[in-house]
């Protein structure tokens, strides 16, 4: 069988959402069934299955067969690159009491791959946009609305019409930064 190998910013759009946020916070309780999860949340089970789908999919939870039902815990798929780092950073996030809407302002940083080509370009060194649009290939009109989520989420900050990263608020920030610029993370 071929491991999932999601991309980051296809982990980020699951993430992007507060109801898939609230199974996770549910499963680092206890293991659930996708009933019990849909009760406990007063959402449909067919919804409740779609994001278990897309959560494990994404290697932040595993399922198991127990009789004739499945359960569903928050355990990290090893076998799916940067899940156990992305699990570890949501779970300390969650248990720091980090809202959902914080979390999801940080995923949605690198929800789309241009973003993430725009902080790999910033790495070095800051850039003004019509160096970023030379380097990333990305054309200064859709550069420009990219520069505007990344700022609004404070990956980037512009100075004298440039742009530089910004220093992470938080471990999860930090985490799928380091991801998105190739580094190494410990798990």
């Amino acid at each position: 069988m071929n491991a999932l190998q999601p991309t980051l910013w296809r982990t980020c759009r699951v993430l992007a959402h507060p109801v898939r946020i609230d199974i996770l916070r549910e499963l680092l309780k206890e293991p659930r069934s996708v009933t019990l999860l849909a009760d406990t949340l007063n959402i449909a089970v067919s919804v409740a299955s779609t994001y278990l789908r897309a959560l494990s999919a994404s290697g932040l939870i595993q399922n198991v067969q127990q009789g004739r039902f499945v359960v569903y815990s928050a355990t990290p798929n090893p076998h799916v690159e940067h899940s156990p780092e992305i699990f570890e950073a949501l779970r300390t996030v969650i248990e720091n009491g980090i809202g959902n809407a914080a979390i999801i302002q940080e995923a949605t940083a690198f929800t789309h791959p241009r973003r993430i080509e725009i902080v790999r370009a910033l790495q070095g060194a800051p850039r003004d946009p019509t160096a970023l649009s030379t380097a990333t290939g990305i054309p200064l009109l859709s550069l420009g609305r990219h520069i505007g989520k990344l700022v609004k989420r404070e990956i980037i900050g512009q100075t004298d019409s440039c742009c530089h990263l910004l220093e992470p608020k938080n471990v999860l920030a930090a985490t799928l930064m380091a991801i998105a610029l190739d580094q190494v993370i410990p798990a």
